[in-house]
């Protein structure tokens, strides 16, 4: 049993569950908390199978479980694979969005009029260039 809740790796250690009735020691780098809630899921599975396979052995229950399981994990790999799909489809239109407005703006700024006051002459304008105004009036 690998551990997948974390990024740490752990030192293994040997954890007790109950399957089917029965105590088995596994070893696992997880932490036992986990190693107990993934027993839990698969005794739940075993006896939805139970369900409807009254008269199945033990071991033919257990391997039903375990490929209804395997099934589940092939459909949600499929599915996140799908959505990544989709991200990276959208993403790729996003960016191309993206730099088609910005090489648009940059055309439209290179070909506008400059403003006069946006634009730096290093001239002073008003008061301050040594003139006077003339007040209103006078």
């Amino acid at each position: 049993m690998g551990s997948r809740s974390t990024n740490v790796p752990t030192e293994p250690r040997s954890v007790s569950i109950e399957v089917l009735g029965q105590r088995f020691n596994v070893v696992s780098d997880a932490e036992e908390a986990r190693v107990r809630e993934v027993a839990a899921l698969l005794n739940e599975r075993i006896e939805t199978v139970r369900e409807r396979f009254r008269r199945a052995q033990p071991d033919r229950l257990a391997l039903m479980a375990a490929l209804n399981l395997a099934e589940e994990l092939l459909e949600e790999k499929a599915r996140g694979e799908q959505l990544r799909r989709k991200v990276r489809e959208r993403s790729v239109r996003l960016l191309a969005s993206i730099d088609a407005v910005s090489r648009d703006l940059d055309a439209r700024l290179s070909t506008r009029a400059p403003d006069p006051l946006e634009e730096d002459t290093g001239e002073a304008l008003g008061p301050d260039d040594g003139s006077t105004t003339p007040l209103p009036g006078s």
